[in-house]
């Protein structure tokens, strides 16, 4: 089975919420067919929750490519181990940990990229007074790489997908109290590796 993974860029890490991995009914019963052998429900499945995977990946990874491959590897987790998950109703829950999983696999495989390289890859011709905005961004860029993976994560999941301190305390096994925590210390170096 081939099925085609359209990622969108524009406007990615600008940080703006779409909301988290679609949670509806429509999935669950997609999980459910999938589940009792109907690969096209795996397309279905596919298009309720390719682009919040990939905002959510490229939050965490910081980087188009290899989001992409951590978003596709944690689709042929699905197909492999959709039969594992005994609640559909937690897909989401379950397949958020996946691609977070996969996107941190990818990114210790992955070299260290200078911020030097960083800034190199984000400069190019600005048109219409858009280098004030592009430089914030290689700023903000340049201050989530400072983070750690664990900040990234945390400040994706609460920042850029929306998920509420519930969810994300289900998402990633923890206490509501941690991720509060998390969060706000997330936030505290972000804000002081931007200051940097």
């Amino acid at each position: 089975m081939s099925v085609a993974l359209t990622f969108e860029t524009t406007g990615m890490s600008s940080g703006l919420a779409s909301g988290p991995i679609d949670k509806s009914d429509e999935v669950r019963r997609l999980v459910l067919r999938l589940q009792d052998g109907d690969r096209a429900a795996f397309e279905g499945l596919v298009a309720r929750t390719q682009r919040s995977a990939y905002r959510l990946g490229y939050s965490v990874a910081q980087d188009h490519h290899l989001c992409q491959d951590a978003v596709q590897d944690a689709y042929i987790s699905v197909l492999q181990n959709i039969r594992q998950l005994r609640d559909p109703s937690a897909f989401t829950t379950w397949f958020t940990r996946i691609v977070i999983n996969r996107c941190k696999k990818l990114l210790k495989q992955k070299r260290p990229q200078s911020l030097t390289e960083v800034v190199e890859q984000g400069k190019g011709p600005s048109t219409d007074g858009l280098e004030e905005k592009a430089g914030r961004r290689i700023l903000l860029k340049k201050a989530l790489l400072r983070l750690t993976d664990t900040d990234r994560t945390i400040l994706g999941l609460r920042e850029v997908q929306g998920y509420t301190y519930e969810e994300i305390a289900e998402i990633l096994d923890i206490p509501m109290g941690t991720v509060k925590s998390r969060v706000a210390n997330a936030r505290r170096r972000l804000i002081q590796a931007y200051d940097v």
